[in-house]
């Protein structure tokens, strides 16, 4: 019988450590520092256990520091999906968005009000720089790029 439950925890590991090394595979290039470059502020994406994590910063006064927003991508059900909390806004709660097959790293929740989705979009040979483009429910068009370039 613990010939069984060993085989078992084995498969279990393996299985985790798929899901884990595809999500850092798929997200590679979030890992680091960006530098925002039309706003005072910055993003850190590492890496946390099995999912990638974020936090979002605005520079205030010139100096202050202010955490905005936690982020997470995770794997679920061989999709990624990207959990957004910023401050109290959604009543302090996280914001699911499903990875669109569409297009890489396109995020969507067409039940949420404001953004209902989330696209960043990389260059093909210039991936330290991404732009990260908001949809804008009610124009039917996506905000201004948000523009960041990776600082380390």
């Amino acid at each position: 019988m613990s010939y069984r439950w060993l085989i078992s925890t084995v498969v279990i590991l393996i299985i985790c450590n798929v899901y884990h090394a595809q999500v850092h595979k798929r997200m590679k290039f979030f890992i680091g520092t960006w530098q925002y470059e039309n706003l005072p502020g910055f993003e850190v994406w590492t890496i946390n256990g099995n999912e990638i994590a974020g936090q979002g910063y605005r520079i205030k006064n010139g100096k202050d520091t202010v955490l905005i927003e936690t982020m997470r991508v995770v794997m679920e059900s061989n999709k990624l999906v990207l959990y957004a909390r910023v401050g109290s806004e959604n009543d302090g709660k996280e914001i699911r968005f499903e990875e669109s097959k569409s297009r890489k790293y396109k995020f969507v929740n067409e039940s949420h009000d404001f953004p209902k989705s989330i696209y960043y979009h990389f260059r093909k040979f210039r991936r330290k720089r991404v732009q990260v483009l908001l949809n804008h429910p009610h124009k039917d068009t996506h905000t201004k790029p948000i523009v960041m370039r990776k600082m380390r």
